[in-house]
């Protein structure tokens, strides 16, 4: 989209959005990932000041990897003022409040992106892993369930899944769990767990 017309600023908020998910997954080195969507990323909001998108991509960066709670908020808000059904600012603003310990708020906001939209997965599991940091268990159990009906390819759901049967003393089951996740990095936190729940130590540090 960019070849095709350079000053479209969505399309450099996507590829903002892009570098930022590869350094998410530890698909690229962090670093390297996060220079290249602050390019990107100004490079939209030098075209539109005001794109939500990019917005939201930046509070993703202040979120994730920054830790800058407030300005991350700042810009999920901002975004939020402009585009008030954008699922994604909704969801982050959740993510962002499921940080924070504000887990009723988070909760409402990650529910609320699914009734504006209940047809992608990846919310689904998003609102499982702030149900499982509430311990309403059997709830966020029911929510990644449902991602992974929706996309058994889901990444970070199986990882969730063991972490959940981890909580309600289910060793075994958690590592069944591990074994099905098909991010390799997340598949190797969740075997880390599962193994030091078993006792296993040696393997336990080994998928450290």
């Amino acid at each position: 989209a960019i070849r095709l017309d350079s000053r479209y600023a969505p399309a450099w908020a996507g590829l903002g959005m892009a570098r930022i998910t590869q350094a998410d997954l530890g698909f690229v080195p962090t670093d390297a990932a996060i220079r290249k969507a602050r390019e990107a990323l100004a490079r939209a909001l030098l075209l539109e000041p005001d794109l939500p998108d990019a917005q939201i991509a930046l509070g993703t960066i202040k979120l994730r990897f920054e830790w800058d709670w407030s300005a991350a908020n700042a810009l999920f808000q901002h975004a939020l003022i402009k585009a008030p059904g954008n699922t994604r600012a909704i969801r982050m603003a959740g993510i962002l409040a499921g940080t924070l310990g504000h887990f009723d708020e988070a909760v409402r906001l990650c529910q609320r992106a699914i009734e504006i939209d209940p047809l992608p997965a990846a919310p689904y599991e998003k609102l499982a892993m702030i149900l499982h940091y509430a311990g309403r268990l059997d709830e966020a159990r029911a929510a990644v369930t449902k991602a992974i009906e929706m996309d058994p390819k889901i990444d970070g759901a199986h990882e969730i899944l063991s972490r959940i049967s981890l909580s309600q003393s289910h060793p075994e089951q958690a590592l069944q769990e591990a074994e099905q996740e098909p991010n390799p990095n997340l598949r190797l936190c969740a075997l880390a767990l599962a193994y030091d729940a078993l006792g296993l130590r040696r393997k336990s540090d080994s998928s450290l």
